[in-house]
């Protein structure tokens, strides 16, 4: 009897952590408004004190091309005890102009679903972003007077 009261609290001492584990999702956008010719970074960075942590499924970026994505992971150990962090980056190039929808991001972690916020971006015309129009406050070049190149003896 002793035994099995043993046994027992030990699988009790074992399962408690995984029970009470932190985990968290979180994404985030650089900005909500772009221009046409713009990128646009969609970071999702998940934190865990669980070794390993599932990878994301990440939303279809309908309206946007995919120019490039990286996973960056990270362990720290704490007094609480090891910490995982993973940041998912991906470098997207608007199609089109108008409004759109990120869907969030989602991970499936010991049968529950963790998600991300979604995120409403608005894409604008590429000429009427304002470094295209000359601004009149400055004045014009003036031009140089040509001098004589420079020498150079060795």
């Amino acid at each position: 009897m002793l035994k099995r009261i043993f046994w027992g609290l030990i699988f009790i001492l074992l399962i408690i952590p995984s029970v009470f584990a932190e985990f968290s999702i979180k994404a985030e956008i650089d900005k909500q408004r772009i221009f046409l010719d713009d990128l646009l970074t969609y970071k999702v960075i998940l934190s865990s004190d669980e070794s390993k942590i599932p990878s994301v499924r990440l939303p279809d970026f309908s309206g946007f091309e995919i120019i490039s994505q990286a996973q960056s992971s990270s362990v720290s150990f704490t007094s609480k005890g090891p910490n995982s962090t993973i940041i998912y980056t991906v470098i997207l190039s608007p199609r089109r102009s108008g409004r759109f929808k990120v869907e969030p991001s989602r991970v499936n972690l010991k049968g529950r679903l963790y998600t991300t916020d979604s995120f409403e971006i608005e894409v604008l015309d590429a000429y009427s972003h304002p470094l295209d129009k000359p601004d009149k406050s400055l004045p014009e070049a003036v031009p140089q007077e040509e001098s004589e190149p420079a020498r150079i003896t060795l």
